[in-house]
């Protein structure tokens, strides 16, 4: 090659070529990291839908379907204890927390009436007890 005969026009081409190719390479690398960070994500969106087997220092993670069965289960769990709670709220056969406080709340009625009449009965047997006489503070 005869580096004598280029001109300032080749020059000027080789050198807007090069500044095209660096533009082209710049754009292509801002859309591998763009799609690599959507395939990152995919990726992470399959382990979490398929799960991920036992590694080296890492437990297993369950896939959403079985999460998603042991979320039932778990919720039939709670399904019986909150029956078993409703039971004890409502009246039924005389067993239930229900049943027990309205019984509570029956003699504590009760009790609450009766006051008055025993305490005027009381007042009334009571004899006012005198006021003790005061001493002097010149008597030894």
């Amino acid at each position: 090659m005869n580096w004598s005969a280029l001109t300032l026009g080749d020059l000027a081409a080789a050198g807007g070529g090069l500044v095209l190719v660096w533009l082209l390479a710049r754009r292509v690398w801002v859309l591998v990291r763009r799609v690599a960070g959507w395939l990152r994500r995919l990726v992470h969106l399959a382990d979490d839908l398929l799960g991920e087997p036992e590694r080296d220092g890492v437990p297993a993670r369950p896939g959403l379907m079985q999460r998603l069965a042991n979320t039932e289960d778990g919720l039939a769990h709670v399904t019986e204890r909150v029956e078993a709670v409703d039971h004890e709220l409502r009246r039924n056969s005389g067993e239930s927390l229900r049943d027990a406080v309205d019984r509570v709340e029956a003699s504590q009625r009760l009790i609450v009436a009766a006051i008055p009449r025993r305490w005027a009965r009381i007042a009334a047997a009571v004899t006012p007890i005198p006021e003790p006489p005061q001493s002097r503070k010149d008597e030894p």
